[in-house]
Protein backbone atom coordinates (compact mmCIF):
# COMPACT_ATOMS: atom_id res chain seq x y z
CA UNK A 1 0.00 0.00 0.00
CA UNK A 2 1.33 3.09 -0.47
CA UNK A 3 2.44 4.98 2.10
CA UNK A 4 2.10 8.96 1.43
CA UNK A 5 3.03 9.58 5.49
CA UNK A 6 6.89 9.45 6.00
CA UNK A 7 5.77 8.68 9.80
CA UNK A 8 3.60 6.07 9.40
CA UNK A 9 4.83 1.88 8.48
CA UNK A 10 2.60 -0.49 7.39
CA UNK A 11 4.39 -3.65 7.65
CA UNK A 12 4.13 -7.45 8.45
CA UNK A 13 4.62 -8.29 12.12
CA UNK A 14 7.41 -9.62 13.49
CA UNK A 15 8.34 -11.80 17.30
CA UNK A 16 9.90 -8.72 17.73
CA UNK A 17 6.68 -6.99 18.04
CA UNK A 18 4.65 -8.85 20.89
CA UNK A 19 5.24 -6.90 23.70
CA UNK A 20 3.68 -3.96 22.22
CA UNK A 21 1.44 -5.91 20.13
CA UNK A 22 0.72 -7.71 23.72
CA UNK A 23 0.09 -3.84 24.79
CA UNK A 24 -1.85 -2.78 22.11
CA UNK A 25 -4.52 -5.44 22.28
CA UNK A 26 -5.25 -4.66 26.12
CA UNK A 27 -5.36 -1.03 25.59
CA UNK A 28 -7.84 -1.63 22.89
CA UNK A 29 -9.79 -4.59 24.67
CA UNK A 30 -9.47 -4.05 28.39
CA UNK A 31 -10.43 -6.85 30.29
CA UNK A 32 -9.92 -9.17 27.46
CA UNK A 33 -7.23 -11.94 27.60
CA UNK A 34 -4.20 -10.79 25.05
CA UNK A 35 -2.83 -12.90 22.28
CA UNK A 36 -0.11 -15.01 23.82
CA UNK A 37 3.62 -15.59 22.45
CA UNK A 38 2.61 -19.47 21.32
CA UNK A 39 -0.23 -17.92 19.38
CA UNK A 40 1.77 -15.04 18.29
CA UNK A 41 4.26 -17.39 16.82
CA UNK A 42 2.30 -19.28 15.21
CA UNK A 43 0.19 -16.85 13.83
CA UNK A 44 3.66 -15.81 12.13
CA UNK A 45 4.81 -19.25 11.53
CA UNK A 46 1.30 -19.75 9.77
CA UNK A 47 0.70 -17.07 7.64
CA UNK A 48 3.26 -13.63 8.21
CA UNK A 49 1.72 -12.06 5.29
CA UNK A 50 -1.60 -11.74 6.99
CA UNK A 51 -0.44 -10.27 10.08
CA UNK A 52 -0.42 -6.94 9.87
CA UNK A 53 0.89 -3.65 11.77
CA UNK A 54 1.19 0.24 11.70
CA UNK A 55 4.08 1.63 12.97
CA UNK A 56 3.36 5.42 13.79
CA UNK A 57 6.49 7.62 15.49
CA UNK A 58 8.17 4.20 16.24
CA UNK A 59 5.31 3.00 17.79
CA UNK A 60 2.94 -0.19 17.18
CA UNK A 61 -0.40 1.88 17.26
CA UNK A 62 -2.81 -0.52 14.96
CA UNK A 63 -2.85 -4.06 13.58
CA UNK A 64 -4.77 -6.59 11.43
CA UNK A 65 -4.67 -10.58 11.47
CA UNK A 66 -6.23 -12.73 8.95
CA UNK A 67 -5.39 -16.32 7.68
CA UNK A 68 -6.76 -18.23 4.14
CA UNK A 69 -9.52 -20.81 4.33
CA UNK A 70 -11.27 -22.82 2.01
CA UNK A 71 -14.94 -21.26 3.48
CA UNK A 72 -16.47 -24.31 1.93
CA UNK A 73 -15.03 -26.78 4.86
CA UNK A 74 -17.22 -24.51 7.60
CA UNK A 75 -20.72 -24.12 8.08
CA UNK A 76 -22.77 -21.12 8.40
CA UNK A 77 -23.18 -21.16 11.64
CA UNK A 78 -19.26 -21.28 12.88
CA UNK A 79 -17.61 -19.75 15.67
CA UNK A 80 -14.63 -17.50 16.14
CA UNK A 81 -13.03 -19.85 17.98
CA UNK A 82 -13.34 -22.93 15.10
CA UNK A 83 -12.42 -20.14 12.24
CA UNK A 84 -9.10 -18.90 14.37
CA UNK A 85 -7.85 -22.38 15.79
CA UNK A 86 -8.33 -20.53 19.16
CA UNK A 87 -5.74 -18.01 18.12
CA UNK A 88 -3.43 -20.19 16.55
CA UNK A 89 -4.44 -20.39 12.68
CA UNK A 90 -3.09 -24.06 12.15
CA UNK A 91 -6.29 -24.11 10.07
CA UNK A 92 -4.29 -21.52 7.42
CA UNK A 93 -5.08 -22.75 3.73
CA UNK A 94 -2.68 -21.29 1.47
CA UNK A 95 -4.79 -23.44 -1.60
CA UNK A 96 -8.13 -22.12 -0.02
CA UNK A 97 -10.34 -19.13 -1.69
CA UNK A 98 -11.17 -16.66 1.46
CA UNK A 99 -9.05 -14.29 3.45
CA UNK A 100 -10.53 -14.49 6.51
CA UNK A 101 -10.01 -11.41 9.08
CA UNK A 102 -10.06 -12.75 12.28
CA UNK A 103 -8.92 -9.27 14.88
CA UNK A 104 -8.52 -5.66 13.82
CA UNK A 105 -7.16 -3.13 15.99
CA UNK A 106 -6.44 0.64 16.43
CA UNK A 107 -4.95 2.14 19.53
CA UNK A 108 -7.34 4.56 21.13
CA UNK A 109 -5.11 7.28 21.34
CA UNK A 110 -4.62 7.16 17.36
CA UNK A 111 -8.41 6.69 15.96
CA UNK A 112 -8.52 9.78 14.20
CA UNK A 113 -5.86 8.61 11.52
CA UNK A 114 -7.63 6.25 8.97
CA UNK A 115 -5.14 3.84 10.16
CA UNK A 116 -8.48 1.06 10.20
CA UNK A 117 -8.57 1.63 6.54
CA UNK A 118 -5.38 1.69 5.94
CA UNK A 119 -5.09 -1.97 7.42
CA UNK A 120 -8.22 -2.68 5.13
CA UNK A 121 -6.75 -1.51 2.26
CA UNK A 122 -3.94 -3.31 2.79
CA UNK A 123 -5.91 -6.56 3.53
CA UNK A 124 -8.15 -5.91 0.13
CA UNK A 125 -4.17 -5.53 -1.62
CA UNK A 126 -3.33 -9.11 -0.32
CA UNK A 127 -6.28 -10.34 -1.34
CA UNK A 128 -6.10 -9.45 -4.85
CA UNK A 129 -2.25 -10.35 -5.05
CA UNK A 130 -3.09 -13.45 -4.02
CA UNK A 131 -5.79 -14.20 -6.51
CA UNK A 132 -8.17 -14.85 -3.46
CA UNK A 133 -12.13 -15.11 -3.88
CA UNK A 134 -12.84 -12.89 -1.05
CA UNK A 135 -12.31 -11.31 2.69
CA UNK A 136 -14.95 -12.01 5.15
CA UNK A 137 -14.70 -10.74 8.60
CA UNK A 138 -15.15 -12.32 12.14
CA UNK A 139 -14.78 -10.49 15.29
CA UNK A 140 -15.33 -11.19 18.92
CA UNK A 141 -17.36 -9.35 21.64
CA UNK A 142 -14.84 -8.55 24.49
CA UNK A 143 -16.58 -9.44 28.01
CA UNK A 144 -20.27 -9.83 26.61
CA UNK A 145 -20.52 -12.70 28.97
CA UNK A 146 -20.53 -10.39 31.92
CA UNK A 147 -23.72 -8.76 30.17
CA UNK A 148 -25.18 -11.58 28.42
CA UNK A 149 -28.89 -11.82 30.82
CA UNK A 150 -28.77 -7.65 30.04
CA UNK A 151 -28.08 -7.74 26.39
CA UNK A 152 -28.81 -9.58 23.00
CA UNK A 153 -25.94 -9.70 20.63
CA UNK A 154 -29.07 -10.18 17.57
CA UNK A 155 -29.18 -6.72 15.74
CA UNK A 156 -32.61 -4.85 15.24
CA UNK A 157 -34.10 -2.25 13.17
CA UNK A 158 -34.93 0.48 15.41
CA UNK A 159 -36.14 3.69 14.87
CA UNK A 160 -35.87 6.31 17.80
CA UNK A 161 -38.15 9.09 18.77
CA UNK A 162 -36.42 12.79 20.40
CA UNK A 163 -38.89 14.12 22.27
CA UNK A 164 -38.23 18.22 22.45
CA UNK A 165 -37.64 17.79 26.23
CA UNK A 166 -34.74 16.10 25.12
CA UNK A 167 -36.14 12.12 26.13
CA UNK A 168 -35.91 9.71 23.65
CA UNK A 169 -38.52 6.50 23.32
CA UNK A 170 -37.14 3.38 20.61
CA UNK A 171 -39.66 1.13 18.49
CA UNK A 172 -38.57 -1.82 17.23
CA UNK A 173 -39.65 -3.05 13.95
CA UNK A 174 -41.90 -5.48 14.27
CA UNK A 175 -41.77 -7.36 11.09
CA UNK A 176 -38.72 -8.26 9.29
CA UNK A 177 -37.97 -8.48 5.38
CA UNK A 178 -36.45 -11.48 4.06
CA UNK A 179 -33.14 -9.27 2.76
CA UNK A 180 -33.34 -8.12 6.23
CA UNK A 181 -32.86 -11.72 7.35
CA UNK A 182 -30.63 -12.59 4.52
CA UNK A 183 -28.22 -10.21 4.82
CA UNK A 184 -28.12 -8.88 8.25
CA UNK A 185 -29.80 -11.73 10.28
CA UNK A 186 -32.01 -9.22 12.06
CA UNK A 187 -34.54 -10.12 14.56
CA UNK A 188 -37.99 -8.96 15.55
CA UNK A 189 -38.94 -6.84 17.89
CA UNK A 190 -42.49 -7.91 19.63
CA UNK A 191 -43.93 -4.77 21.59
CA UNK A 192 -45.65 -2.17 19.56
CA UNK A 193 -45.60 1.22 20.73
CA UNK A 194 -47.72 4.33 21.49
CA UNK A 195 -45.25 7.13 23.28
CA UNK A 196 -47.22 10.51 24.41
CA UNK A 197 -45.56 13.79 23.29
CA UNK A 198 -46.70 17.48 23.84
CA UNK A 199 -47.97 17.41 19.99
CA UNK A 200 -49.76 14.27 20.45
CA UNK A 201 -50.14 10.37 20.77
CA UNK A 202 -47.76 8.88 18.36
CA UNK A 203 -47.10 5.53 16.85
CA UNK A 204 -43.95 4.32 14.49
CA UNK A 205 -44.58 1.93 11.58
CA UNK A 206 -40.88 1.04 10.82
CA UNK A 207 -41.15 0.56 6.89
CA UNK A 208 -42.28 -2.97 6.49
CA UNK A 209 -44.71 -2.66 9.30
CA UNK A 210 -47.19 -0.50 7.38
CA UNK A 211 -47.99 -3.51 5.31
CA UNK A 212 -49.58 -5.19 8.59
CA UNK A 213 -53.19 -2.92 9.00
CA UNK A 214 -53.51 -4.64 12.59
CA UNK A 215 -50.43 -3.04 13.60
CA UNK A 216 -51.71 0.36 13.41
CA UNK A 217 -54.92 -0.30 14.60
CA UNK A 218 -53.35 -1.63 17.30
CA UNK A 219 -52.11 1.58 18.03
CA UNK A 220 -54.58 3.63 17.39
CA UNK A 221 -57.07 1.79 19.67
CA UNK A 222 -53.88 2.77 22.05
CA UNK A 223 -54.75 6.15 21.53
CA UNK A 224 -52.59 6.75 18.36
CA UNK A 225 -53.20 10.24 16.67
CA UNK A 226 -50.09 10.55 14.52
CA UNK A 227 -48.30 7.72 12.84
CA UNK A 228 -44.65 8.11 11.54
CA UNK A 229 -43.36 5.22 8.71
CA UNK A 230 -39.68 6.04 8.70
CA UNK A 231 -38.74 3.69 5.53
CA UNK A 232 -35.44 2.61 3.52
CA UNK A 233 -36.65 1.02 -0.26
CA UNK A 234 -34.48 0.43 -3.06
CA UNK A 235 -37.06 0.49 -5.93
CA UNK A 236 -39.68 1.54 -7.18
CA UNK A 237 -41.87 -1.66 -5.85
CA UNK A 238 -40.93 -1.49 -2.66
CA UNK A 239 -41.33 2.29 -2.31
CA UNK A 240 -45.11 1.59 -4.01
CA UNK A 241 -46.06 -0.73 -1.13
CA UNK A 242 -44.97 1.48 1.38
CA UNK A 243 -46.80 4.21 0.11
CA UNK A 244 -50.08 3.24 -0.56
CA UNK A 245 -50.41 1.38 2.41
CA UNK A 246 -49.43 4.18 4.39
CA UNK A 247 -52.23 6.39 2.88
CA UNK A 248 -54.44 3.22 3.43
CA UNK A 249 -53.56 3.19 7.31
CA UNK A 250 -54.34 6.73 7.11
CA UNK A 251 -57.63 5.94 5.39
CA UNK A 252 -59.13 3.23 7.68
CA UNK A 253 -58.53 4.61 11.14
CA UNK A 254 -58.59 8.41 10.73
CA UNK A 255 -55.13 8.82 11.66
CA UNK A 256 -52.38 11.24 10.27
CA UNK A 257 -49.41 9.12 8.99
CA UNK A 258 -46.06 10.96 8.05
CA UNK A 259 -43.74 8.97 5.74
CA UNK A 260 -40.19 9.99 5.28
CA UNK A 261 -38.06 7.32 3.12
CA UNK A 262 -33.86 7.73 2.13
CA UNK A 263 -32.59 9.26 -0.86
CA UNK A 264 -29.41 8.85 -2.53
CA UNK A 265 -27.00 5.87 -3.76
CA UNK A 266 -24.21 4.11 -1.34
CA UNK A 267 -22.69 1.92 -3.74
CA UNK A 268 -20.45 0.23 -1.59
CA UNK A 269 -23.07 -0.81 0.90
CA UNK A 270 -24.39 -4.19 0.25
CA UNK A 271 -28.38 -3.84 0.04
CA UNK A 272 -27.99 -0.39 0.67
CA UNK A 273 -26.29 0.78 -2.70
CA UNK A 274 -29.56 2.33 -4.54
CA UNK A 275 -32.49 4.15 -2.86
CA UNK A 276 -36.30 4.99 -3.98
CA UNK A 277 -38.48 7.27 -1.66
CA UNK A 278 -40.70 10.02 -2.06
CA UNK A 279 -41.61 11.76 2.15
CA UNK A 280 -45.24 12.60 2.31
CA UNK A 281 -47.68 13.25 4.88
CA UNK A 282 -51.03 12.02 4.82
CA UNK A 283 -54.77 12.77 6.49
CA UNK A 284 -57.54 10.75 6.25
CA UNK A 285 -60.03 11.31 2.77
CA UNK A 286 -62.89 13.66 3.93
CA UNK A 287 -64.16 17.32 3.38
CA UNK A 288 -62.65 18.38 6.47
CA UNK A 289 -59.02 17.03 5.24
CA UNK A 290 -56.57 17.86 2.20
CA UNK A 291 -57.49 17.02 -1.53
CA UNK A 292 -56.89 13.45 -1.90
CA UNK A 293 -55.96 13.06 1.70
CA UNK A 294 -52.09 14.15 0.56
CA UNK A 295 -51.26 17.08 3.52
CA UNK A 296 -48.14 17.99 1.46
CA UNK A 297 -45.67 15.60 -0.35
CA UNK A 298 -41.94 16.29 -1.70
CA UNK A 299 -40.44 14.96 -5.46
CA UNK A 300 -39.57 11.55 -5.63
CA UNK A 301 -35.79 10.58 -4.81
CA UNK A 302 -35.12 14.70 -4.30
CA UNK A 303 -33.58 15.36 -0.54
CA UNK A 304 -36.41 17.26 0.55
CA UNK A 305 -38.18 18.81 3.83
CA UNK A 306 -42.18 18.73 3.84
CA UNK A 307 -43.88 20.19 6.28
CA UNK A 308 -47.85 20.76 6.91
CA UNK A 309 -50.29 21.76 10.10
CA UNK A 310 -52.09 19.05 11.52
CA UNK A 311 -55.41 19.63 13.77
CA UNK A 312 -55.81 17.07 16.20
CA UNK A 313 -59.41 17.97 16.98
CA UNK A 314 -60.75 18.06 13.36
CA UNK A 315 -59.38 14.04 13.27
CA UNK A 316 -61.36 13.85 16.53
CA UNK A 317 -64.70 15.14 15.42
CA UNK A 318 -64.44 13.29 12.14
CA UNK A 319 -63.68 9.86 13.89
CA UNK A 320 -67.94 10.56 15.63
CA UNK A 321 -69.19 12.42 12.21
CA UNK A 322 -67.41 11.99 9.37
CA UNK A 323 -68.77 10.98 5.56
CA UNK A 324 -67.35 7.63 7.10
CA UNK A 325 -66.74 6.43 10.35
CA UNK A 326 -64.60 3.26 10.07
CA UNK A 327 -63.31 3.09 13.33
CA UNK A 328 -66.66 3.46 14.94
CA UNK A 329 -68.50 1.32 12.28
CA UNK A 330 -65.79 -1.53 13.06
CA UNK A 331 -68.14 -5.08 13.63
CA UNK A 332 -66.48 -5.92 17.17
CA UNK A 333 -69.23 -8.57 17.59
CA UNK A 334 -67.79 -10.60 14.60
CA UNK A 335 -64.17 -9.64 14.45
CA UNK A 336 -61.14 -8.94 16.88
CA UNK A 337 -57.69 -8.17 16.66
CA UNK A 338 -55.73 -9.95 19.34
CA UNK A 339 -51.96 -8.81 20.41
CA UNK A 340 -50.10 -10.99 22.50
CA UNK A 341 -47.85 -10.10 25.32
CA UNK A 342 -44.17 -10.50 24.26
CA UNK A 343 -41.59 -8.59 24.63
CA UNK A 344 -38.59 -7.08 21.88
CA UNK A 345 -35.81 -9.41 23.64
CA UNK A 346 -37.56 -12.65 23.14
CA UNK A 347 -37.21 -13.39 18.99
CA UNK A 348 -40.30 -15.69 17.87
CA UNK A 349 -39.90 -15.19 14.06
CA UNK A 350 -40.02 -18.51 12.34
CA UNK A 351 -36.51 -19.60 11.92
CA UNK A 352 -35.28 -17.72 14.67
CA UNK A 353 -33.93 -19.24 18.37
CA UNK A 354 -36.56 -18.45 20.74
CA UNK A 355 -33.78 -16.53 23.51
CA UNK A 356 -34.61 -13.96 25.80
CA UNK A 357 -32.78 -10.98 27.25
Amino acid sequence: MTNNNPSIELRPLEIEDFPELSSLQERCFTGMEPTTIDQFESQLYQFQEGQIGIIYEGKLVASSSSLILDLDEYSDAHSWNEIADEGYIRNHDPEGDTLYGIEVMVDPQHRQMKLGRRLYEARKELCARLNLKRILIGGRLPNYHEHADKMTVYEYNVSYLFRRDGTVESQYKIHITPSERRWWGVQPGSEPKVFDTDRGRIGINICYDVEFPELTRFMVDKGAQIIFVPYCTDERHGFTRVRICSQARAIENQVYVAMAGTTGNIPSVGNMDIQYGQSAIFTPSDFPFSRDGIAAITDENAEMIVLADVDLEVLRRTRFNGTVTPLRDRRKDLYTTTFKPITDGKAVYPGFKEEEK
